[in-house]
């Protein structure tokens, strides 16, 4: 689904995904249709959203209806907010992540068993190339770039045996309601902070788009 939102032909224009603005790309003008973008005041000291229509042509054309950035961008967000980050929909994130942490944790034991049998068997060759050193048989001299290869991938291989056995399942306590609340006053904090960018990124991920007429917004 991510890939067929992301055709070229489906793609946002840069001018939109590249702006800093909250809701560029996502509002319109409900009485024209036309995008809603921002125009300034005083020499940017004061920001607004209109439609393009107006700023463009004039009453004549549209109405529009100009309001404050900060003023709409924030009215947005806590509408949001309040229906994104309640205990009910967490629960259910929390849920969905556990099931994934589950798949994984099949999967990557799977693929510990796979390390490990590969592991075992360079192990016993570095112990076979010593034990011949030892014996007599072979010359250091002439294995030792053949040593370290095996030293090598006995380094990687339990590299990557650490990495997949630190995957541990959600703790128990997660589920329950103060922790859900918690959660929740995060995730809420984080979405109503737009530094960064999460929060534009969050935005256009749940919201296609946004009508402006007049006081109503839609």
């Amino acid at each position: 689904a991510l890939r067929r939102e992301n055709r070229p032909s489906r793609r946002r224009p840069p001018s939109v995904a590249g702006s800093k603005v909250l809701l560029t790309g996502l509002l319109y003008c409900g009485k024209c249709g036309a995008r809603i973008g921002l125009e300034t005041a005083k020499g940017g000291q004061y920001r607004y959203y209109n439609c393009s229509t107006f700023t463009r042509k004039g009453k004549s054309a549209c109405g529009g209806h100009r309001v404050p950035q900060d003023e709409l961008d924030r009215a947005v967000l806590e509408h949001l907010s309040a229906k994104l980050f309640t205990a009910e929909r967490v629960r259910e994130i929390v849920k969905q992540l556990a099931t994934e942490i589950g798949k994984l944790r099949h999967s990557n034991s799977e693929k510990v068993e796979a390390l490990q049998a590969k592991l075992h068997d360079v192990r016993l060759r570095i112990k076979r190339q010593y034990d011949a050193i030892e014996s007599g048989v072979l010359d250091i001299t002439l294995v030792a770039d053949r040593l370290r290869d095996l030293k090598a991938d006995e380094e990687d291989l339990t590299g990557q045996l650490d990495g997949l056995q630190d995957l541990r399942p959600l703790p128990f306590h997660l589920f329950k309601e103060d922790s859900l609340k918690s959660i929740a006053d995060n995730l809420r904090q984080a979405f109503m902070s737009p530094e960064g960018g999460v929060t534009k990124r969050y935005l256009n991920l749940v919201v296609k788009r946004i009508e402006m007429d007049g006081e109503r917004v839609h």
